[in-house]
């Protein structure tokens, strides 16, 4: 279960991040998240819980059957987003 193109590991029925939730608004209604990937490190920033909740949505509904990366996926589909 690996890819030996990016040394990840990666199935196409699974998927694992470390998640991190945190608030920085001084009324604390606006939640920011960040997702790791355990095998990489890589780690990948979202300014807020909606645009969090469309990446994951785009990563279930998206992915191929297919030993894809998808943290590498993620990265090309939010590379030069400002703010992330």
């Amino acid at each position: 279960m690996g890819s030996e193109r990016t040394g990840r590991a990666t199935h196409g029925d699974y998927v694992a991040f470390l998640l991190r939730l945190w608030r920085e608004d001084e009324d604390k209604a606006h939640w920011r998240a960040s997702l790791q990937n355990p095998h990489s490190g890589e780690q990948l920033g979202f300014g807020s819980v909606d645009e969090l909740f469309a990446f994951l949505q785009r990563q279930l509904s998206l992915r191929p059957r297919t030993q894809a990366d998808p943290v590498a996926q993620a990265s090309e589909e939010i590379e030069g987003q400002p703010g992330l």
